[in-house]
C-alpha cells in the first residue's frame, strides 16, 4: 500500500526530472563568434574591408559607393577612389548594397564598427545562440552576390 508521503515523493521526483520548458537558465546565452572553415577566406576580406571602410569614411559623408571618389573635373565614374584601397574591397562594397537590409547592418556592426556578438544581437534582435549561423548566412550572402558580379 502506498503511503501519502511516498506519493508526493515519487511525483516530485518526476517533476523535477522533466524539462523547464519556459525557463532560460537552462541555455547558454552567449553568441559564439567562431568563423567557419569554409568562411576563413571571406572573414579575412572582410576584416581588410572593415579597415578600409572606417579609415575612408567621414563623419559627414554619404554612406553610398560615390563618396569614396575624388571628383577632380572628371566624372565620379573615372575618378580614382581615395587611398589605395584592394580591389576585394569595392566588390564587397558592391555587395553589400545588393544585400538584406538586416544581415549588411550585421556585417557593418561587426567589421567596420565592431561591436561586441551581444550587441549586435541586442540591436538586431537576434537570439544570442542563433547568431554564429546568422553571420554565416550573412557571409556566404557576400560569397554569392560576388560571384554572381562577376558572371
Amino acid at each position: 500500500m502506498i503511503v501519502e508521503d511516498d506519493f508526493v515523493e515519487l511525483v516530485a521526483e518526476e517533476v523535477v526530472a522533466l524539462p523547464r520548458l519556459f525557463s532560460r537558465g537552462y541555455r547558454d546565452r552567449t553568441p559564439t563568434s567562431d568563423v567557419p572553415p569554409e568562411h576563413v577566406q571571406i572573414h579575412a576580406e572582410l576584416v581588410v574591408w572593415g579597415n578600409w571602410n572606417r579609415t575612408m569614411r567621414r563623419r559627414a559623408s554619404l554612406g553610398s559607393l560615390e563618396s569614396l571618389y575624388i571628383k577632380r573635373g572628371s566624372p565620379p565614374s573615372t575618378a580614382p577612389l581615395e587611398g589605395n584601397a584592394p580591389h576585394f574591397c569595392v566588390a564587397i562594397e558592391r555587395a553589400l548594397l545588393r544585400m538584406a537590409a538586416k544581415q549588411r547592418r550585421a556585417l557593418r556592426m561587426l567589421y567596420v564598427v565592431r561591436y561586441t556578438p551581444m550587441a549586435i544581437c541586442d540591436a538586431l534582435r537576434i537570439r544570442p545562440e542563433r547568431y554564429a549561423a546568422f553571420m554565416r548566412i550573412a557571409r556566404a550572402m557576400v560569397i554569392n552576390l560576388r560571384r554572381r558580379m562577376r558572371a
